[in-house]
């Protein structure tokens, strides 16, 4: 949590206040969003042409993901982070 807040310019006092849902203890839980999109063999050709479909392939990549407020919190917005491919 410290190095969440610390990232995103926020005390953490104001970050277990408006981000965390739960806690016990030292450990919180939070509000996590992920979005996908689609990968470039999912989306048609740049000059329209037909392709072959590959299913080898990811047609679907992560988009964006967000620790988002507490339902309720409109002052802060969601915070960015990078938890699934890191």
């Amino acid at each position: 949590m410290q190095q969440i807040a610390d990232v995103n310019n926020l005390v953490l006092r104001t970050f277990k206040k408006n981000y965390v849902v739960a806690r016990q203890r030292k450990k919180g839980v939070c509000i996590f969003q992920v979005t996908y999109a689609y990968t470039n063999h999912a989306r048609p050709p740049d000059d329209g042409k037909l392709r072959e479909i590959n299913p080898d392939v990811n047609w679907l990549t992560v988009g964006q993901e967000h620790i988002l407020p507490k339902p309720g919190v409109k002052k802060y917005p969601p915070l960015p982070v990078n938890i699934i491919y890191s």
